[in-house]
């Protein structure tokens, strides 16, 4: 007999063993929690399509991408503009992730790019769109003009399924890689996919949020 799936999964929820059923419905309702630790939500999000950021969806960590430059000018946490030297920026792509390794670890997510004959500056501007998207991964923290900034790309949960002969989730991530136009915007070209599944005993999941049920 062939086995049949779940799919089409939009959320599964993992709590901890003093986290209550009462303290679960609350999530639920109103997306608030006592402790970040309390709930873990691998989510594949309302809109999984929309790339390079999907809506509302998880990522598992990220990979290199194929870019990289040198800060410019010293930043400090809260900066909103990132500059980089003039011209350097014409193929990265419009939307993105970069990454500082130093002095400590923090991604950072970026909504433009801007050349450096429109700044004024002589420098190539990464736009930030809100302090909110410093420290997406890492802390939201200074750098010094010279260090390294690295693309990087998210792997976000494309896909969840349920095999209920197991009892096991199967979590499928994506990871993009887009090229920019070289005109410092849209529209970005995609010039590799990456693909990973991550398989866990359902034992550890306590809910799950279902779109629509297929065999």
């Amino acid at each position: 007999m062939a086995q049949q799936l779940i799919r089409d999964i939009e959320r599964i929820l993992l709590i901890r063993n003093t986290y209550t059923v009462d303290d679960l419905i609350t999530y639920l309702l109103n997306q608030t929690e006592g402790s970040t630790a309390e709930i873990t939500a691998f989510s594949r999000g309302n809109n999984p399509a929309i790339w390079p950021v999907p809506q509302s969806t998880t990522s598992f960590g990220s990979i290199y991408g194929l870019k990289s430059t040198t800060l410019s000018t010293t930043i400090n946490a809260t900066d909103l503009v990132i500059q980089a030297p003039g011209g350097a920026l014409a193929t990265w792509p419009s939307i993105g992730y970069i990454y500082f390794d130093a002095p400590a670890a923090e991604g950072i997510y970026y909504s433009d790019t801007i050349s450096y004959n429109t700044t004024g500056t002589g420098f190539d501007h990464f736009v930030i769109p809100s302090v909110v998207d410093r420290g997406w991964s890492g802390t939201a923290q200074a750098h010094t003009a010279g260090v390294a900034i690295r693309e990087i790309i998210p792997w976000w949960v494309r896909a969840i399924s349920l095999n209920p002969d197991s009892n096991t989730y199967n979590v499928t991530t994506r990871a993009t890689q887009f090229e920019g136009s070289g005109s410092y915007a849209p529209p970005d070209s995609v010039t590799a996919m990456y693909t990973q599944d991550k398989t866990f005993s359902g034992a550890l999941v306590d809910y799950y949020e279902l779109l629509e049920s297929s065999g």
